[in-house]
């Protein structure tokens, strides 16, 4: 379980972060933030993003900057 300082990560298209990252953020599922995170911040559109209940989100802040939450 992620503690309160911690910043998970999730990048479908990646198996590890880059070595910079060590120890400053944690590679997870989509799954697992959802459940854990209290700030979604979405940076890039990949389709899993897309494809997000929006009800899983109600009690999060959002900040998506792709826009991908609400396309038609």
């Amino acid at each position: 379980m992620a503690t309160h300082n911690t910043t998970l990560v999730v990048e479908p298209n990646v198996d590890e972060l880059p070595y910079v990252l060590a120890g400053k953020a944690e590679l997870t599922d989509l799954s697992r933030c959802l459940a854990e995170a209290d700030l979604i911040v979405i940076l890039v559109d990949h389709k899993e993003f897309g494809s997000l209940d929006t009800q899983r989100l109600t009690s999060k802040v959002v900040i998506d900057t792709r826009g991908v939450l609400f396309r038609e």
